[in-house]
């Protein structure tokens, strides 16, 4: 089975140069949005003032990076700045895009990648970009890196910077407030779109019509658990005429003269029921149309059905509308 089919969460990859501000985004969007939280990659890099072990990062020397790469637990990994590993826990991602969660992470641009190639339909890139170059190093200069530091990073903005053409997203941070703001905006409408609506995520359902044979107060029903005539709903069928085929199919020539009482509003082709009831079980639920069929005599019950005036089993009558 693959993650579409399972109806999977939203991957929201954040991505841009060193400094641009990118984590603290993370955090004023997570605190906004319910349900989105931040998934964690594994790095080697030692943990900054204001970072959790297992939150922003899980935090791991060298060896034990090595490790996950020999166990295959990586989806990917890279060394960035010439010196830290970054690397994507595959059964972190696997979990929460199964549950349908969403998550968000700052990813390197080749991550980012690999990412999208592996769960073409579950990842959403945003490229967070700088005002400026001259930005970059103000912030990374307020965040106390050296010189040297600083440097490396800014060998790789114009690499970086290529990824601006294949994102989904640009957001410009030039205010946090506005770029915050905007963000927030992308993730809400992703999450909206029919492929990662919640209802695309509900148990699988069918429609199925019931029809209820009735007479002067009394129900023809069954003898076996299943009381009255059902039918499955085909495809753009109206729900009615898979509870006249449920009728037919019950009793065939049997079915004298009648009429249907329908429910309430009857508008246009669509004809309501005089109830709906519902079904539930581990694979699918079953919504139930339940029609009444008025007979114009009280015909001989078959064998196995028996006419009754059970109220838990008669279906209340409808007055019919005009419409």
């Amino acid at each position: 089975m693959t993650l579409t089919e399972h109806r999977p969460g939203i991957f929201f990859i954040i991505v841009g140069p060193a400094g641009v501000g990118k984590n603290h985004l993370i955090k004023v969007v997570s605190s906004r949005i319910d349900g989105l939280r931040q998934l964690p990659t594994a790095t080697t890099r030692p943990m900054r003032p204001g970072e959790a072990q297992g939150r922003e990062h899980v935090f791991v020397s060298e060896e034990e990076f090595n490790r996950f790469i020999s166990m295959g637990a990586l989806l990917e990994h890279q060394l960035v700045h010439g010196r830290d590993y970054y690397g994507i826990l595959s059964e972190k991602v696997e979990s929460a895009l199964y549950a349908g969660d969403m998550v968000i992470a700052d990813i390197d641009i080749k991550g980012a990648r690999i990412a999208r190639e592996t769960y073409p339909q579950n990842t959403v890139t945003v490229f967070i970009q700088p005002p400026s170059v001259l930005t970059l190093v103000e912030r990374m200069r307020t965040r106390k890196e050296n010189d040297s530091e600083i440097a490396r990073r800014l060998m790789r903005v114009p690499m970086e910077m290529e990824f601006v053409s294949e994102a989904d997203y640009i957001v410009i941070n030039d205010d946090l407030e506005t770029a915050a703001a905007t963000l927030t905006a992308i993730i809400t409408a992703e999450a909206s779109r029919p492929a990662h609506q919640l209802a695309s995520r509900l148990t699988s359902f069918t429609y199925a019509a019931q029809v209820v044979p009735c007479w002067d107060g009394e129900a023809l029903r069954r003898l076996s658990a299943s009381h009255y005539p059902i039918s499955r709903v085909n495809d753009g069928e109206p729900p009615h005429v898979a509870a006249a085929r449920a009728l037919n199919k019950a009793f065939g020539a049997a079915v004298p003269a009648g009429e249907w009482v329908y429910g309430q509003d009857a508008k246009g082709d669509f004809v309501p029921p005089v109830a709906v009831e519902t079904a539930a079980s581990a694979d699918e639920d079953q919504i139930i149309f339940v029609f009444q069929y008025r007979m114009s005599e009280r015909i001989a019950p078959p064998d196995g059905w028996v006419w009754t005036t059970d109220a838990a089993l008669a279906i209340p009558d409808a007055k019919r509308s005009e419409a």
